[in-house]
């Protein structure tokens, strides 16, 4: 399978080495502390990014590409992860270093106040990292034993402005003999700046691939961020909601998924996704949307395309015992949703029977239904999103025994029919916090009712001043 990152040098977002590396291309004459006129505090003035500086016995020096982004890489062990928070950007700079293996981390300093500097491990990459909450600056410095460099009015300005991403639309369009997933993404905010999100492969376990995304403030960019060698009806990416940044995709690796399979009399059918939930959306006419989920069962969800409008309702079969399935009018007619008991642990085999044609189900969807996930959710609140609106903050846990999604909504109180879906991925055993929904107004505007912690999967809010 072949991919494609939209932005191949990720607009600058990695680039530079931290550590022993060489200058690559620096200019002009290495100087040393004190060679510079003193200001009228004696102290040396500071130089600027670019420029090649002697810093006592520690080496030569050269901090380069100073910027400021909403999210950062960082390479973990178990691959890469993205960070980001709300009402916080990251100021990120470089140094190339050439002298002792040893020195003291820099000091970052705005307005003269002192803020806490990290190395985040990115792919090679080891920019040093601070988290800045959004406000005015006036005069950011970075100082090293002594001596000081003043990064531009460029990076000052940008620490009081943030973007505000949202994903508006995810498709998987075909593009030659294969596919690509195509993404619109949206920036709210009033400056520009870079979507960046982690693709992560079900069938190769790479680590995830970095994808970044240019889009100008007040507009929306498309592109072509994922490519794939197989036709859309093969390949299998996980829904996105508006505020997520990771992207799970791939064929799925066995089975009868992505092959047309002809069924007599109704025409070809293809099954292009099956997996298991722990909880499903539900829409309904003239009633808004739902969310179904029961402490002992899982739901195995099924996608079809193809002579769909003609066939039966499939019927599932475990280990061969037929059990009751529904077709899901809408959103999705083609959609297949069942409820599975949490006895059916173990399976060999998972198929589906309709109309004299069968399709084999993937080994995962045995593996999934015998290790269910399992979420509580912990916290919530109204945050500020790090400029005139406000994100929903959502502390999750999964006790169960394997990775899953969760599900619930945030609706108005007494307005079911503006509920609005939730999703937030979460690792087996682990805790998560995110920001799955953002509202225009500020915190002080939106208040719980009930507290939202002790609902049944629907966050209920009202805003301040609506009675």
């Amino acid at each position: 399978m072949r991919r494609r990152r939209a932005l191949a040098c990720l607009a600058g977002g990695l680039a530079g080495l931290a550590g022993c590396s060489g200058f690559g291309g620096s200019r002009g004459t290495p100087g040393s502390v004190g060679e510079r006129p003193a200001t009228d505090t004696a102290a040396p003035a500071p130089y600027r990014p670019g420029e090649v500086v002697t810093v006592g016995d520690a080496g030569t020096f050269v901090l380069q590409d100073p910027r400021v982004q909403e999210a950062v890489f960082d390479s973990e062990a178990a691959g890469l992860r993205l960070r980001q928070q709300a009402g916080v950007q990251f100021l990120l700079f470089d140094l190339q270093h050439r002298g002792e293996e040893y020195y003291p981390p820099p000091t970052l300093r705005l307005d003269g106040e002192a803020v806490p500097v990290e190395r985040f491990r990115t792919r090679g990459a080891e920019p040093f990292v601070a988290r800045v909450p959004v406000r005015a600056v006036g005069r950011a410095t970075v100082a090293l034993n002594g001596v000081r460099w003043a990064l531009p009015g460029s990076v000052t300005e940008s620490l009081a402005r943030r973007p505000r991403f949202r994903v508006r639309e995810a498709d998987l369009v075909a593009r030659g003999d294969g596919a690509a997933l195509s993404l619109t993404i949206g920036n709210d905010g009033d400056r520009d700046g870079i979507w960046r999100a982690v693709a992560n492969s079900r069938q190769v376990d790479d680590g995830g691939d970095p994808i970044s995304l240019e889009v100008p403030a007040d507009e929306t960019t498309t592109e072509d961020v994922l490519s794939f060698d197989r036709p859309p009806a093969a390949v299998d990416v996980a829904d996105l909601g508006p505020d997520d940044r990771v992207i799970d995709h791939g064929p799925d690796p066995e089975g009868s998924v992505g092959e047309p399979v002809p069924v007599p009399g109704v025409g070809d059918v293809t099954l292009t996704a099956a997996g298991v939930q722990e909880a499903v959306f539900r829409s309904h006419d003239g009633a808004g949307l739902t969310v179904q989920h029961d402490t002992d069962r899982q739901y195995l969800v099924c996608s079809f395309t193809g002579a769909t409008g003609g066939l039966s309702t499939p019927t599932v079969r475990l280990e061969g015992e037929p059990l009751p399935a529904e077709r899901v009018r809408r959103p999705n007619p083609g959609r297949l949703v069942a409820a599975v008991d949490l006895a059916f642990q173990r399976l060999r085999s998972a198929e589906l029977h309709a109309d004299g044609a069968h399709w084999i189900l993937p080994n995962e969807v045995a593996e999934h239904l015998a290790k269910p996930a399992a979420f509580r959710l912990r916290a919530a609140a109204f945050v500020s999103d790090g400029a005139d609106g406000t994100a929903l903050e959502l502390t999750v846990e999964n006790v169960g025994t394997r990775a899953g999604v969760f599900r619930a909504l945030a609706a108005p109180v007494d307005s079911d029919d503006a509920a609005i879906p939730l999703t937030l991925p979460v690792e087996a055993g682990e805790r998560r916090t995110g920001l799955p929904l953002s509202f225009e107004r500020p915190p002080s505007a939106y208040t719980f009712d009930p507290e939202p912690a002790a609902t049944d999967r629907t966050i209920r809010y009202r805003e301040a001043d609506a009675g």
